[in-house]
């Protein structure tokens, strides 16, 4: 293909992606680009985070938040699994660069939900020692503002979250951000994230791009008779709270956002799901049940929303953890208070800054 190298290049800045995407897919795309659910089959999203766009006078596309490619035609090409002389050919003919037909196109087979959170999750793998060190620089004891946040979720001081704030700015977050640590099935740290002071965009970044968006795990997961998976780490910290506080026989997975997938570790149990009530959280839902199932659930069960659009954090702030404990076990299949369940230990974390040790 080497040869063909400056025809490759014209036709890569010739392509018109929008009709590429809708040609080789069957999705529909603006003329004009904008943002669209991922249109590549494996790769179903329930919120358009699929960007397609021009800089300058050349197309690309970003698949936001999820590390699922980016580029220019070409790479789009490749993402479908084509090979190079494929989508060389492909782009070329398009362009009128060559003589003869347009190639046939050639789909890559969709992935099961199962196989596309085999890959993702191979990326969540623990910080080496150096890494966690790293990570947790600048992180000091929490301050007057993140102090006051963590108090109106009601998590300030609990032992399920190991969280500080940002002593100053970095490349990556603000001083000021809460800082806060995802730790995965077995206990070890596998990220740190921040959420921003206000009015600073994203309102979360990760220290650790380069593993994904790993969820967040309850510590001590694994031991308890049914996991439940929520969306958002801090509603997650809320629930595993509670579960602690009362002596709920629950674990706890938090989603970052509602098209990430969870830990396939210790699916194979009793698993409920709390996520909101509109179509893309049906898809959503309709995936996770697929997961939990290729893992050998024994059962799967949708937790009832909120009323008023409360979440967890509102309920353990404002009623506390005996009330959301409540809401925990209020369907049949929801597990049982017991006095006997696990009771974590925080300071056993693996790689724990000290400093934050009185948290």
């Amino acid at each position: 293909m080497n040869d063909r190298r400056p025809e490759l290049t014209a036709a890569i800045d010739a392509a018109d992606l929008p009709d590429i995407i809708e040609d080789t897919t069957g999705r529909a795309c603006p003329r004009n680009g904008g943002t669209i659910r991922d249109p590549r089959l494996g790769y179903e999203e329930g919120h358009a985070s699929f960007s397609v766009f021009r800089h300058g006078q050349v197309w690309f596309f970003k698949r936001r938040g999820a590390g699922e490619g980016q580029g220019t035609a070409w790479h789009f090409l490749l993402s479908l699994g084509w090979t190079d002389d494929e989508a060389a050919e492909y782009l070329i003919s398009r362009a009128g660069l060559c003589g003869g037909a347009l190639p046939e196109r050639r789909l890559r087979p969709a992935k099961t939900a199962l196989e596309r959170a085999i890959e993702l999750a191979a990326a969540w793998t623990p910080l080496t020692r150096t890494e966690a060190v790293d990570a947790w620089a600048h992180v000091g004891p929490l301050d007057a503002a993140g102090a006051q946040d963590l108090a109106r979720r009601g998590l300030l001081h609990s032992p399920v979250l190991q969280v500080g704030s940002m002593t100053r700015d970095q490349g990556w977050a603000k001083r000021g951000g809460v800082a806060f640590g995802i730790h995965g099935p077995q206990g070890h740290l596998i990220a740190v994230k921040v959420r921003q002071p206000a009015g600073v965009e994203p309102r979360f970044v990760l220290r650790t791009k380069d593993r994904g968006s790993p969820p967040w795990c309850s510590p001590g997961y694994g031991r308890a008779s049914t996991v439940l998976i929520v969306e958002g780490e801090w509603n997650a910290a809320a629930a595993a709270h509670a579960a602690h506080v009362m002596g709920l026989d629950l674990d706890v997975q938090g989603l970052p956002g509602v098209d990430t997938d969870p830990h396939l570790d210790g699916l194979d149990r009793q698993v409920l799901l709390y996520l909101d009530q509109d179509e893309g959280h049906q898809e959503a839902q309709a995936r996770l049940t697929e997961l939990a199932l290729g893992c050998a659930a024994t059962h799967v069960e949708r937790l009832s929303a909120l009323p008023n659009g409360q979440d967890f954090c509102d309920v353990l702030g404002q009623q506390g953890p005996a009330a959301l404990a409540a809401l925990l076990v209020s369907t049949q299949a929801a597990p049982s208070l017991h006095a006997g369940a696990f009771l974590p230990d925080y300071s056993s974390w693996p790689l724990m800054p000290p400093r934050n040790a009185a948290l």
